[in-house]
């Protein structure tokens, strides 16, 4: 123990130094006391600075994709679609397309009339296809992007084969710029459809 003010070595419970008569138990106490409280500050455990472990993810909401196409072909153009194939079904079963000459025409080339017949037959199938893939729209359901793909895969599929093979019996091609039209619509609505369905198969689940 030591005199705070001279520094005399003195004997432990001293209240007066007997070098220069200051109080040092009070001053003494007060040092032990700042030691104290500095080891303790000094044992005490450090908090460790927090850190970032990069789990945090982010949430970037994704844009709303609007249904106006799938209602427009759910809605109208399918049914549209399944109206006129019916038309020209019956048209191509009874010969009704040649406006009357079927007989005449039918005459010179027999085999004409079972291809068209057939094809009418396929055509008035493709109502059938029209309308369930009309109704899977509607329904929302999970195979709508594949029946309306289906859809204009068969019209194309339909067209190609029959111009090709009414070209073969008549000896000259039988195709016309609407029929051309048409099979080049119904490719780029098959691409079109993919991507749009494919983009919203959360849409389609049922």
């Amino acid at each position: 123990m030591f005199c705070s003010s001279c520094g005399t070595q003195l004997e432990e419970g001293t209240l007066f130094c007997p070098n220069c008569g200051n109080p040092v138990a009070q001053a003494n106490d007060t040092a032990q006391t700042q030691a104290e409280a500095s080891a303790a500050q000094a044992s005490a455990p450090v908090n460790p600075a927090p850190q970032f472990d990069g789990s945090t993810q982010y949430y970037t909401p994704q844009p709303v994709l609007g249904l106006k196409w799938a209602h427009f072909l759910g809605y109208f153009a399918l049914w549209a679609g399944a109206v006129l194939n019916l038309a020209s079904g019956i048209q191509f079963v009874t010969g009704l397309i040649y406006n009357g000459d079927a007989s005449f025409i039918y005459d010179y080339f027999p085999v004409l009339q079972v291809l068209n017949i057939i094809y009418g037959v396929c055509l008035l199938g493709t109502v059938a296809l029209n309308v369930f893939a009309a109704l899977s729209i509607i329904k929302c359901k999970k195979q709508t992007g594949l029946l309306v793909c289906l859809v204009y895969a068969v019209q194309a599929g339909l067209s190609i084969v029959y111009v090709a093979a009414s070209s073969i019996i008549l000896f000259s091609f039988a195709g016309d710029a609407s029929i051309i039209v048409s099979v080049v619509v119904s490719i780029v609505m098959i691409f079109v459809n993919h991507t749009y369905f494919n983009n919203r198969r959360d849409v389609y689940v049922n």
